[in-house]
């Protein structure tokens, strides 16, 4: 029997909805606002990398 390829039959996805990427981000800026330093930076960090893809 040949291998399918694709993940296994019941196997959860590796790449996150953009839904899923929403939140998290939502998350990450709550999180900042309230002091957090490594969510901040988290936020600098994915807003240079964007900067660079549509540079």
């Amino acid at each position: 029997m040949k291998k399918q390829p694709g993940r296994p039959k019941g196997a959860r996805n590796m790449k996150p909805s953009q839904g899923a990427v929403r939140s998290y981000y939502r998350l990450l800026q709550d999180r900042a606002e309230q002091g957090d330093v490594q969510a901040a930076g988290w936020l600098v960090f994915i807003s240079e990398q964007r900067k660079e893809l549509h540079a």
